[in-house]
């Protein structure tokens, strides 16, 4: 039974208790953040298809319906303090404390090695290694025994620490029966990201405070988090409960940072036609930078992707001219209304002289003309809905071009001499909505009132039909968007750290917190991780960057790297460099010349991957050599006011 404290943790996972054992994964030899097996799954159509199967286009409810955000009090806690000594840790697998007997190895091994910790992966491929109210427990320990806690009560009576490390953001790895379906991370088309969790949604902060709670609750030194990152060089998360969140507390929607047709999953499109592509690029480029200065970056949409699009979007459509247009894109436009679609045409559909159909799905008919000449366009009754910030009269200029005359549409503005400005017309379950003029070119494309009007015609038409992710940019947001949205991110990352933190601390102030990460500042930008912040906030306690490599001049650069953002000597003290042995078990020699380098670069201690590559040899190496005299671990612990 786990103290009190923890049951606040395991209100979300109560069902992972009745849920059937995992699948048995083989054994474990994946290093901490060595490179895993991920990747997206594949479509059939390019990119821009997703409108069909992403997440994206669909409405998403307000955050608070989603999930609430999850907060925890930081309890007070206790400070690692440099102190005479060394770090000598070794990555352990599950099956090396998966018995008393196979514990009781363990030990004579590490002592033989003169290490003085063990960081016993407690979670993967089998659940957990400990007895667990959250997860199954690894199939292959005897009922009733506790691995951990009984690797804590020999190791301590050795003289070693217990830091068990647990994979947490990488789902894919750990397929733990508990992990619900919208926990995984999305990319910008609506698909996984690999197995990849994200961590800003409070469901897998819960999950993983839970596992960290229970482990803290066994007895071990302390909690050590490997995989507490993003995937390497991966776009993510794009799901709605993290665009939400963003959103508003940016005022953006971040997929708007995406731009072109390889970006998917917005709720605006602009239609390209092959006229676009030929004839009229000139033309489409005018729209395209309209669209822009007014603020919006919708993904191109192919006139042949059009009858594959939801209804959950709103298409600007141009240039609909007889003649330029095919009939079966206009078919396909006046399907995708039907169904509960938006249309938004600028310039007047010349189209509608030939077509019936399209005449009377946007409630107009004939064609007139009006010359390269001022104009004056008033807002008529009924269009308060697209009236904020412009003025009651527009006046502008216009190039000629034929337009539509007025039908059975809704007309919301019109020029002094009667032609329809700007309509609407509901059709089927959608709205069909015509700006009656060259907005996009001349005086009239960069008219302020013009590109106002136009988005007030785009908000209040996605207001209606509930259409997501055509929020508007505002001038700073265009130049920070981009440096804002990847802070966010990484703090997704640190406010999870925090987290499973403060709930450790609930179940023991004196629980010590550390991760298989750095420093280095490449880390923020390629897996999100700020583990510099981390530390200086205490959030961890020390860090273990990963530097596998069997080139020793490699290593080095390695660990300058991580050392070169850590000006603070205190704060260098809780660097332990990681050695890939597993890449050359056999290669004794440079293993103990890696760990001379990580002394004289200054690290205070090195942690061996991992515990199972440290063959006869490489123990007598370590015994004879840079392990022949015994060491503490390099720190004292002060409690924090």
């Amino acid at each position: 039974m786990l103290p009190p404290t923890t049951c606040r943790c395991l209100l979300l996972t109560l069902c992972c208790c009745l849920a059937l054992r995992g699948q048995e994964l083989g054994p474990a030899t994946t290093p901490p953040e060595d490179v895993a097996a991920t990747g997206h799954s594949s479509l059939d159509l390019p990119a821009d298809v997703v409108v069909q199967s992403s997440s994206a286009v669909r409405p998403a409810p307000p955050v608070a319906a989603l999930l609430p955000a999850v907060t925890l009090p930081r309890p007070t806690g206790y400070r690692l303090v440099a102190a005479p000594g060394e770090f000598r840790g070794a990555w352990l697998h599950w099956q090396d404390y998966v018995s008393a007997g196979a514990i009781a190895r363990t030990i004579q091994r590490a002592r033989r090695a003169r290490l003085n910790a063990l960081l016993a992966l407690a979670n993967y491929p089998h659940q957990a290694m400990w007895q667990s109210q959250t997860i199954p427990v690894n199939p292959a320990v005897a009922p009733g025994f506790d691995p951990l806690r009984e690797l804590a009560r020999q190791a301590h009576a050795a003289r070693i620490q217990v830091h068990p490390y647990l994979v947490m953001l990488h789902g894919g790895l750990t397929r733990h029966p508990g992990l619900q379906p919208d926990w995984f991370a999305l990319d910008a088309q609506g698909r996984r990201v690999g197995g990849w969790l994200n961590p800003a949604h409070p469901g897998v902060r819960e999950f993983l405070a839970a596992l960290v709670s229970e482990v803290a609750a066994t007895g071990v030194d302390g909690v050590h988090y490997d995989y507490i990152r993003h995937e390497y060089d991966t776009d993510y998360d794009y799901s709605e409960l993290s665009r939400r969140r963003f959103q508003e507390e940016h005022g953006f929607d971040p997929l708007l940072l995406k731009t072109g047709g390889q970006t998917g999953g917005s709720g605006m499109r602009l239609l390209q036609t092959s006229f676009h592509t030929g004839s009229g690029s000139g033309y489409f480029r005018e729209v395209q930078q309209f669209v822009r200065q007014a603020g919006y970056r919708p993904p191109l949409l192919p006139e042949q992707w059009l009858p594959a699009l939801a209804p959950g979007n709103l298409v600007v459509a141009a240039n609909l001219y007889s003649g330029r247009v095919k009939g079966s894109t206009v078919d396909a436009l006046l399907r995708f209304v039907d169904r509960g679609g938006v249309a938004l045409i600028l310039d007047g559909p010349e189209i509608t002289t030939v077509s019936q159909p399209f005449t009377a799905a946007l409630g107009l008919g004939g064609k007139a003309y009006f010359g390269d000449r001022p104009l004056q366009l008033r807002l008529l009754p009924g269009s308060e809905p697209i009236a904020a910030g412009v003025d009651p009269v527009i006046r502008t200029r216009g190039r000629g071009n034929p337009c539509p005359q007025a039908g059975d549409a809704q007309i919301l503005a019109a020029f002094d001499d009667g032609l329809p400005a700007i309509t609407l017309k509901a059709y089927g379950r959608g709205h069909f909505a015509v700006v009656n003029f060259h907005c996009y070119q001349g005086a009239a494309a960069t008219d302020g009132q013009v590109l106002q009007l136009f988005a007030n015609l785009v908000d209040w038409l996605t207001g209606l039909h509930g259409i997501v992710n055509t929020t508007r940019f505002e001038t700073g947001d265009l130049r920070q968007g981009p440096a804002r949205w990847e802070q966010w991110r990484i703090d997704q990352v640190s406010a999870l750290v925090r987290y499973c933190t403060s709930a450790a601390r609930q179940v023991r102030p004196d629980i010590i917190t550390s991760a298989a990460g750095g420093t280095q500042r490449e880390d923020l930008s390629r897996v999100k991780r700020d583990g510099l912040t981390w530390l200086r906030r205490n959030d961890v306690q020390f860090l273990c960057p990963m530097a596998y490599t069997t080139d020793n001049s490699l290593f080095a650069r390695r660990l300058a790297q991580e050392l070169e953002p850590v000006a603070d000597g205190a704060e260098r003290s809780f660097l332990f460099a990681g050695i890939g042995v597993y890449k050359s078990p056999s290669s004794a020699q440079r293993w103990c010349e890696q760990i001379a380098i990580a002394r004289r670069a200054g690290f205070k201690g090195v942690c061996l991957f991992a515990f199972e590559d440290l063959n006869d040899s490489l123990l007598n190496a370590l015994a004879k050599g840079p392990f022949r005299q015994a060491a503490a671990v390099p720190w004292v612990q002060t409690a924090l006011p």
